[in-house]
């Protein structure tokens, strides 16, 4: 499913997905017609779930940083004049916050990866029952399930993801930033003579000597080890709002009555 106005966390509001779920729920009713199966539903509602080895590719990631950072302390700690000491120091301001926010993102994932065990069968009783509701009480305990449900993944009351504390936009802008820096040679000082000429850092490089290159190069390739778990954790973020669309789109759907 790939929807056309929601692409980063924030960008989900009532009324986006309001847009989304016009062609989606043309989808929905085809895939997954009414009365809602829970196996047919499970069926569709699993490509937004929790993947098994995302878990095992943030928690490398995390495991890495540490290591990186002494790296790199190791480098700044010598005060070579070969090495750029304000970019040493802010890659590690960089790295230092990232391991909580993967590790509060990879608890968010443990719990819904429990909890949407359940959620086919849940959600089909809940939605299954909103054509026939009719008095305000069956609406408001109808109602109360819904907002548990969309609470659960959105992680707060309002009809918008809160990324508080997790991984979002800004780490993952962060540290891709960082891993395309690292390819042109960021740690590396650069002279006044060679910014002149504009010279590229294949041809700086040639200078350096070859076990420096050789660190650099390592490290570029630990930092790309943490920037595949940040992409990780994000891109499951967006799956998650990617389940909370669809399960918005049902509600819409069996509340209009054209079922």
């Amino acid at each position: 499913m790939a929807m056309l106005y929601i692409h980063k966390l924030n960008q989900l509001h009532h009324k986006t997905a309001d847009i989304e779920s016009v062609y989606l729920i043309r989808e929905l009713k085809q895939k997954t017609p009414y009365p809602l199966q829970t196996q047919l539903l499970h069926n569709y509602l699993s490509n937004f779930y929790i993947a098994p080895n995302d878990r095992q590719t943030i928690l490398a990631a995390i495991e890495m940083q540490p290591k990186v950072m002494q790296k790199i302390e190791e480098i700044s700690a010598r005060q070579d004049e070969l090495y750029e000491a304000t970019n040493l120091h802010r890659s590690l301001q960089l790295l230092r916050d990232l391991p909580l926010a993967l590790l509060n993102n990879l608890q968010y994932m443990d719990n819904l990866a429990v909890w949407q065990q359940d959620l086919a069968h849940l959600a089909s009783q809940t939605f299954n029952s909103i054509p026939r509701l009719s008095s305000s009480q069956e609406k408001a305990a109808c109602n109360e399930k819904l907002n548990h449900i969309f609470q659960t993944i959105l992680r707060q009351d309002e009809f918008s993801f809160n990324p508080a504390g997790i991984v979002h936009e800004g780490p993952l802008a962060d540290i891709q930033g960082l891993g395309e820096s690292l390819q042109r040679g960021y740690l590396f000082h650069v002279t006044l003579e060679e910014e002149l000429k504009k010279l590229s850092f294949e041809q700086i490089k040639l200078r350096i000597p070859t076990e420096n290159l050789a660190e650099a190069k390592q490290l570029e390739q630990d930092v790309e080890i943490i920037k595949k778990g940040v992409e990780c954790a994000y891109q499951s973020n967006m799956r998650t709002v990617n389940l909370a669309l669809v399960l918005y789109s049902y509600v819409k759907w069996l509340m209009s009555g054209a079922i």
